[in-house]
């Protein structure tokens, strides 16, 4: 008998603080200390609440579900904003930024071939592991393992040169291994409830706060462009970079099941991560244009008004493809049994 399914709402809202903070990102300038700091969890975030929602069931229903939510899409936006061309193509199917922006598309799509593949993979544990005796035990292991081989991966993943580019390990299975490790995290927080308490007091707030802080971290282990970007695996020492991400995003699940009572703010952050990938496709094809106004007349006023007309841009954009062409869009689990 299949399980009745409930929407998880705390799940929507931290997406939807998730997808303002990847906009938020990208609209900042490298160096920029702030930036450092979003980049410590905010892609991490996707990962460990796509694990928190992962139950046993056949992969190969996984399989064809990621396949039409994920992969369809990266291959149609990716050759929407490449053009296409075989050779194209080929960069596009090696599935990491380096190829992708070799084929002169949008780099941001990483994501998409990795949440396929760790999904996956990540499927595959968790339901091997459902009637284990010391599942959470097991469950451990396996994040441990999966971050282990993820570091030892890198050490090799800008030696892996086609054609004279570098373009990584294909797919980006090294930072598959990563997100692994972050989906797994995620899958264990819903087994240890009291990781994330379901009603928020004053005292988990200065916890949050403490986590927070130490998201400065990121700062002082940032790579090579300034901040850690876990696309091509910069981030730094691992362990540091794993460590703050599950310690601030924990913080961060905690506000969101606050959020769930505050009314209209719940309802926007709901909207905006039921709706996280359009708005994540979107929002590149008005990046530059912003960025351009931000560094022509710096201010902070500005920046606040560019990033309102960044957000409201993506939002009104994706409701219309959504009302158009819906299967461009395709949505998230959001659902448990």
């Amino acid at each position: 008998m299949e399980m009745k399914k409930t929407r998880l709402v705390y799940i929507d809202i931290a997406k939807g603080i998730g997808i303002l903070l990847v906009l938020l990102g990208h609209l900042l300038n490298n160096g920029h200390w702030l930036k450092s700091v979003i980049y410590t969890f905010h892609m991490p975030l996707f990962f460990i609440v796509s694990g928190m929602v992962l139950r046993p069931q056949p992969v190969i229903k996984k399989i064809r579900n990621r396949i039409t939510d994920v992969l369809v899409p990266y291959f149609i936006w990716a050759l929407i904003f490449s053009g296409f061309s075989f050779k194209k193509l080929m960069y596009i199917g090696y599935g990491t930024i380096a190829g992708l922006l070799k084929a002169g598309s949008s780099g941001v799509l990483w994501f998409l071939v990795c949440m396929f593949f760790a999904s996956i993979f990540s499927q595959i544990i968790v339901t091997y592991t459902e009637k284990k005796k010391h599942r959470s035990f097991v469950l451990a292991a396996f994040m441990v393992i999966t971050l282990v081989i993820s570091m030892a991966m890198s050490f090799f993943h800008y030696k892996i040169m086609i054609h004279g580019a570098t373009l990584g390990y294909p797919w980006s299975m090294d930072i598959v291994f990563l997100a692994m490790s972050f989906m797994i995290f995620g899958r264990l927080a819903v087994d240890m409830k009291q990781m994330i308490p379901e009603e928020l007091k004053w005292y988990h707030l200065l916890i949050f706060v403490a986590l927070a802080a130490i998201s400065l971290v990121g700062i002082m282990h940032k790579a090579e462009p300034g901040y850690p970007q876990m696309a091509t695996g910069r981030v730094g020492n691992y362990i540091v970079f794993f460590v703050v991400a599950c310690a601030v995003v924990t913080g961060v699940i905690g506000i969101s099941r606050f959020l769930e009572k505050t009314g209209p703010l719940s309802a926007l952050l709901v909207w905006l991560g039921q709706n996280s990938m359009g708005i994540f496709l979107i929002h590149r094809t008005l990046r530059s244009t912003l960025q351009g106004y931000y560094n022509a007349y710096p201010s902070i006023w500005l920046f606040i008004i560019l990033f309102v007309v960044f957000v409201v841009y993506s939002s009104i954009v994706t409701i219309i493809i959504n009302k158009l062409c819906p299967y461009l869009f395709r949505s998230e689990e959001r659902r448990v049994g």
